[in-house]
């Protein structure tokens, strides 16, 4: 039983590593766009604002299905 939790143990942090890595490699990727730093371009249109953003367009690119 002992054996089994070590071996979970060694594959869980194992795959830790694995996400660590990938998460380090992306983050120079990464935008900031927390607060005022909010940018999105939906079909040609530019949003600054989430509330405007996710305001469904008559042209239907926020429908479901």
């Amino acid at each position: 039983m002992l054996v089994h939790t070590g071996n979970r143990a060694r594959s869980s942090a194992e795959r830790a590593a694995t996400d660590i890595r990938g998460l380090e490699a992306a983050a120079p990727r990464m935008t900031d766009t927390s607060g005022d730093r909010f940018r999105i371009t939906l079909g040609t249109r530019d949003y600054d604002s989430r509330s405007e953003a996710c305001t469904p367009s008559p042209r239907g690119w926020a429908t479901p299905g």
